[in-house]
């Protein structure tokens, strides 16, 4: 292994794993809020008959 690349792979090392935890912890924040807004109930529109322009 060249000494040159102990630097980008320290970092690349380092940088992976928090990228790789920060797009899993997004997913599941997501997923958690859809799943909340498909629990809520949904409003129901009242028709009277009426046609607004």
């Amino acid at each position: 292994m060249a000494p040159g690349n102990a630097g980008a792979i320290l970092w690349i090392d380092i940088l992976l794993p928090i990228i790789g935890f920060s797009l899993l912890y997004a997913q599941w924040k997501i997923a958690q809020l859809i799943e909340s807004a498909a629990q809520r109930p949904k409003k129901a529109k009242v028709l009277d008959g009426t046609c607004k322009k």
